[in-house]
């Protein structure tokens, strides 16, 4: 994703088309999810890891 706001709304399309993960989020992304009803969480991992 490319840096600054469209990095941003990427990531919040992500979101509300039902991505579950996001490998470096952008400011203000975990807020966004939290606000949507989803509980961020932080896994210490290489984003290539499947869970």
């Amino acid at each position: 994703r490319p840096l600054g706001s469209m990095k941003i709304e990427i990531d919040q399309m992500a979101i509300n088309a039902g991505l579950n993960g996001i490998a470096f989020p952008s400011e203000g992304i975990v807020s966004y999810a939290g606000e949507k009803g989803l509980k961020p969480s932080f896994i210490n991992a290489c984003c290539g890891v499947t869970w």
